[in-house]
């Protein structure tokens, strides 16, 4: 930006469908603003302060999937969603920064079961974000190119597809610790 055509500003920040309101430095000509690191600090203790969610996304999930859901949520003393929020940031947190992760998805994308999830009607499932998972999965998104509830879907076929096949010791280790991170979960809930 060329320091003659910013001005400081009062700027709108949307984060899903909440606004955070920061000074910031503005172009006068494009309207893009200085994301510095004092505003990014102040953002994200304005996002971790929030007692809603900042995005519902939808994603579409076939009936199967639904009832593999629902049954392993029963097991843990959740419901479908928590266990669906639990399976998007531990795909967000530990399998997409993993140097095999993608050999990792078409593997299991190979596999019957994979086939088998996949299979009756589809149906939305609404799905509330808070703020720092919304973080991790908006850059997903970015990176990837794809909307947040398909981001979602992609999070829960690819963890139910661990859950469903551990006949590599990988595999079964990776699926012990999303197990351990529902546990976790449900415990704290």
């Amino acid at each position: 930006m060329d320091k003659g055509s910013v001005s400081e500003k009062r700027t709108a920040i949307h984060v899903g469908k909440e606004v955070f309101f920061a000074k910031a430095m503005v172009c006068n000509e494009c309207g893009r603003y200085a994301l510095t690191k004092e505003i990014r600090i102040e953002l994200d203790n304005w996002g971790k302060s929030l007692k809603k969610n900042v995005i519902e996304p939808q994603p579409i999930l076939s009936r199967t999937m639904h009832e593999f859901l629902v049954e392993t949520a029963s097991k843990y003393g959740i419901k479908e969603v928590p266990l669906i929020k639990v399976m998007t940031s531990f795909y967000l947190n530990h399998i997409v920064t993993r140097t095999d992760y993608s050999e990792l998805e078409n593997f299991l994308k190979d596999q019957e079961s994979y086939a088998l999830m996949m299979k009756g009607n589809k149906s939305k499932i609404s799905v509330p974000i808070h703020y720092l998972t919304y973080k991790k999965l908006q850059t997903y998104c970015e990176i990837w190119k794809t909307t947040h509830a398909k981001s979602i879907e992609i999070a829960v076929i690819f963890c139910v597809g661990l859950l469903t096949y551990r006949d590599t010791k990988r595999l079964r280790e990776i699926a012990e610790s999303l197990e351990q991170f529902v546990e976790d979960y449900a415990l704290a809930a």
